[in-house]
């Protein structure tokens, strides 16, 4: 018997938050769902829906209380402002907030990108970790732009003092049908245009990130929105056996039956190791029983065939095959 709870979720319609009210819905929650209708098509039969805009929530508080949530999920906080308002919105409504974050807080993220200096720090990561010490590591006073007050530190530490019950996963780098980012394309173009080899540098090329596939990670968030175990923790989530990115092409290339090289090149005069964003996820797995649940072949196929049948508009990685094949000829003469 389910015992079944009301669920707020703000976002659900996009990327992740899809399979997240797939399995609430499917598993007999009362699901509904608050976001700007931007994408209603997506909205499975029997899931209600608030139209609204999250960053005005306030103005729609006893259309939320008319939901009597056990439990918010919120799949699309990413300021301290947003957070903070959800969070008077909603204290005296619901007892528990799911909130999606990102591994970008550990302070390891900021010695990848380098906002964070210092020697390489080891991993993976546990959610006992340090996070990083600079905040909003997108702002950039030269170029100023809708993310320079992002940072999901912040975020976090507004949901855990908020006197509520809350559950946080650091989410991975997501790949899968919806991809916004299109994690697989760089790679993926160039098999598709039947390339003799892909050149990866000696630096990306050991290079171990934290990656999931997203109806997995779905599933997480659903497992930490319903479970009494998750209540004030933070959890890592993602695959448990992490790859240096020429072994992930390896696994790209295997699924979209491309058979050519994967050429790394040498390492530069100056290069310094990369610093590694693989987490570790025992502890979602052993407390409320977190698995992934879709054979490997059947997530890279259904992520290769999403992104063949809906190609981005614009992709910021340059496809230059005339200087990538000089370059693998000045390899060969050496």
């Amino acid at each position: 018997m389910v015992n079944k709870k009301n669920i707020l979720v703000i976002g659900g319609t996009a990327f992740i938050g899809i399979p997240v009210v797939k399995y609430l819905n499917d598993n007999g929650h009362n699901v509904t769902l608050l976001n700007r209708g931007n994408r209603v098509q997506n909205i499975p039969k029997g899931v209600k829906h608030i139209t609204g805009d999250r960053n005005e929530i306030d103005k729609l508080k006893s259309e939320i209380e008319n939901v009597k949530p056990d439990v918010i999920i919120d799949m699309a906080c990413i300021f301290e402002a947003q957070a903070k308002l959800l969070v008077e919105t909603v204290k005296d409504i619901t007892p528990k907030i799911v909130m999606v974050s990102s591994c970008d807080v550990y302070e390891v993220y900021g010695r990848l990108i380098g906002t964070e200096p210092g020697d390489l720090l080891p991993t993976p990561v546990t959610e006992k970790d340090s996070l990083r010490k600079k905040l909003y590591p997108y702002r950039n006073p030269e170029n100023p732009s809708r993310m320079d007050d992002y940072d999901k530190i912040t975020v976090e530490k507004t949901v855990m003092e908020s006197g509520l019950n809350w559950s946080i996963l650091r989410l991975p780098m997501v790949y899968g049908t919806n991809d916004y980012q299109y994690r697989f394309y760089k790679y993926l173009k160039r098999m598709e245009d039947k390339r003799p080899f892909i050149l990866l540098s000696h630096y990306e090329s050991q290079f171990k990130g934290c990656r999931g596939y997203v109806e997995d990670i779905g599933y997480g968030i659903y497992l930490s929105a319903i479970s009494e175990n998750a209540n004030n923790q933070i959890f890592n989530i993602g695959e448990e056996n992490t790859v240096t990115e020429k072994n992930w092409v390896k696994k790209i290339a295997k699924y979209a039956g491309w058979n050519g090289e994967i050429v790394v090149l040498p390492p530069k005069e100056d290069e310094k190791p990369m610093q590694n964003l693989d987490t570790d996820t025992k502890k979602i797995r052993e407390l409320i029983g977190y698995t992934e649940l879709t054979p490997e072949n059947i997530a890279y196929h259904k992520t290769i065939e999403w992104e063949k049948n809906n190609p981005p508009k614009n992709f910021a990685e340059p496809f230059n095959y005339e200087e990538e094949d000089k370059i693998y000829s000045e390899l060969a003469l050496n």
